[in-house]
């Protein structure tokens, strides 16, 4: 009998904001823009993730800097924001 494990993903969402200069920005990373479509890019991962885990097991690593921002753009995928970054 196959067992089934529970999935956690991570989803790493910081950085200083330079790939995408002059869009993105330390205090604006690429992770917020809008490209490709109507959501940001932060809200499209979360989307194809919630496809395979619950939003309860999902994880998202960002900075202290961003994190107010990445909460914000979660907060009708029903990820339950635990914990700041370290």
């Amino acid at each position: 009998m196959a067992r089934t494990y529970p999935l956690y993903p991570v989803i790493m969402a910081g950085g200083s904001g330079t790939r995408f200069w002059p869009l993105s920005r330390h205090l604006f990373p690429k992770q917020l823009l809008r490209i490709g479509g109507e959501h940001t890019l932060i809200q499209q991962t979360m989307r194809r993730v919630l496809g395979c885990a619950p939003a309860a097991n999902v994880l998202i690593s960002t900075n202290a800097a961003q994190a107010d921002l990445i909460r914000g753009q979660l907060i009708d995928s029903g990820w339950p924001y635990v914990g700041g970054p370290c």
